[in-house]
């Protein structure tokens, strides 16, 4: 199919897709490679005259002599496994015993089965041989691999502390998921990732705020060698599923840039893509993916108060398609390259390329659409200045200063991690959105202090609110111990002096 979509163009943008592809598989070289034996059994969950016209077409079945077992949901207790090795749990009156199957089909909506794969829903399918299709792919020797990759260095989730109700801050890879392809461990704090329940959708990519999670082939930095070739060219953004739709497509003076899914680019690939290629992106979606359109409203409205004009222009047939074509065009405006470091995380890109979109002007505010967008507000009168929260915090967005706590909001994901980190109970996260303004992108001062100096030798060893909530702590235990009273206002040096009573 990329041969195809390759052929369409002239030699000089046949070269530029051949480049692209070439980095995708140069970033495609950490997969590992499973097979699973699925026998042909399949147990039907429902009641009424279809589950049992559905049962009969499978029992006559020529193809593939299927084994098919029919329940009602009544009398399943629990159901556990995976695809080729389920087993459900079964009460009939007063005996429980267990059953094994490869595959079932549901007649019922039950959200927690559907995520399981090997698990269909008889809705979403516009005839019974298109379900038993699926079945059928699945029988014999099952191939699959690993698409997703995960680096728990910048994961708001991996080894924190859980929040009052016992779960992680930030599980937003969990939470958008439609499978078991993620799932997490409350009990250890780690995210797992099951390589055969993915179904290789992109959305735990695009929810991640930090690129901690990455889809194979296509991560952030691929993206962005990829969008380079793109310079002075209006990219056409297509998923290699929808390729062929658009085989008949005149793309003019545009070119074709193939994705796994674009389902997989939120508003941080998507503004690479325009700065890197300086051009209007086209994106064909004709699934009409919330979260992707959300992504683009996001994009598209910080570029109308800064350009007036849209970044992405989006197709969800291919009518509407061709007349996005045309109307997308090159921006020198647009034009600018970030050369982001492996390390870097995804926030912060976000943060240096719209740091270059706003520059000195003062453009507005843009209401959050992810609720991951905000700042966090410290209370100085509470605030002691113990920097719980800047070790709290593994995006940078807060930190350190002479006698201060910086915050740059632009780095912020808004996990709250921070929050509940202070023991003074003096932060707490505004889920507003962005403020296109200087200062968002820059470390201001939210709370501050002056320095304590020792009382014996004057050096400042540490900021005065520390120093007065160890003393009106220390006070009422030390109150008959002068010397230990004196030490609390000592530094390192002094205050062993003071307390064996050395004489300087």
């Amino acid at each position: 199919m990329y041969e195809k979509l390759i052929r369409i163009f002239s030699q000089e943008k046949q070269r530029i897709l051949q480049e692209s592809f070439e980095i995708y598989q140069d970033y495609s070289d950490f997969l590992r490679f499973y097979s699973l034996e699925i026998a042909p059994t399949v147990l039907i969950l429902g009641e009424g005259e279809e589950v049992e016209e559905f049962a009969a077409m499978l029992d006559s079945y020529e193809k593939i002599n299927y084994q098919v077992g029919v329940l009602s949901p009544k009398e399943v207790v629990a159901i556990n496994g995976h695809l080729g090795q389920f087993e459900a749990k079964i009460k009939r009156e007063d005996s429980l015993f267990s059953l094994q199957f490869a595959q079932m089909v549901l007649f019922y909506e039950d959200e927690n089965l559907k995520r399981f794969m090997g698990c269909e829903n008889v809705q979403d399918y516009e005839t019974p041989q298109d379900l038993i299709d699926v079945l059928d792919s699945r029988v014999g020797t099952y191939s699959y691999h690993n698409i997703i990759h995960y680096n728990a260095d910048k994961c708001q989730y991996h080894h924190r502390r859980p929040d009052k109700k016992g779960e992680g801050y930030c599980h937003a890879c969990v939470d958008s998921c439609p499978t078991f392809g993620v799932s997490k461990n409350d009990s250890l704090m780690e995210l797992q990732f099951s390589a055969l329940d993915c179904i290789s959708c992109g959305a735990c990519v695009m929810a991640c705020p930090t690129g901690s999670v990455q889809r194979d082939g296509y991560d952030k930095e691929s993206l962005y060698e990829i969008a380079k070739l793109y310079k002075n060219i209006v990219p056409v953004v297509v998923d290699a599923s929808t390729s062929q739709d658009v085989l008949d497509i005149d793309f003019g003076n545009t070119l074709a840039f193939v994705v796994a899914q674009t389902h997989l680019l939120n508003e941080t690939y998507l503004l690479s893509i325009v700065q890197e290629s300086s051009a209007q992106v086209v994106i064909y979606d004709p699934k009409k993916n919330a979260a992707l359109m959300s992504a683009i409203e996001f994009l598209n409205n910080i570029f109308q108060k800064k350009y007036q004009r849209d970044a992405v222009l989006l197709a969800h047939d291919k009518e509407m398609l061709q007349e996005k074509i045309k109307l997308a065009e090159v921006y020198s405006d647009f034009a600018y390259t970030y050369r982001q470091g492996q390390k870097d995380a995804l926030r912060h890109i976000f943060s240096e390329r719209l740091k270059f979109v706003v520059k000195d002007d003062i453009l507005g505010f843009i209401p959050n659409t992810y609720n991951t967008y905000g700042r966090v507000i410290v209370n100085q009168d509470k605030c002691t200045l113990c920097m719980s929260c800047v070790g709290a915090c593994n995006v940078q967005s807060l930190s350190a200063g002479d006698f201060s706590l910086m915050h740059n909001p632009s780095l912020c994901t808004t996990c709250g991690y921070c929050v509940d980190s202070c023991p003074e109970q003096a932060i707490s996260v505004k889920f507003d959105g962005i403020n296109l303004e200087p200062k968002w992108f820059e470390h201001e001062i939210v709370a501050r202090d002056r320095g304590f100096e020792c009382v014996e030798c004057g050096k400042i060893f540490a900021n005065t609110k520390a120093v007065e909530k160890i003393k009106n702590m220390m006070t009422p235990i030390f109150k008959n111990d002068a010397a230990r009273l004196r030490s609390l206002e000592c530094c390192e040096t002094c205050k062993v002096k003071v307390m064996f009573g050395v004489q300087s």
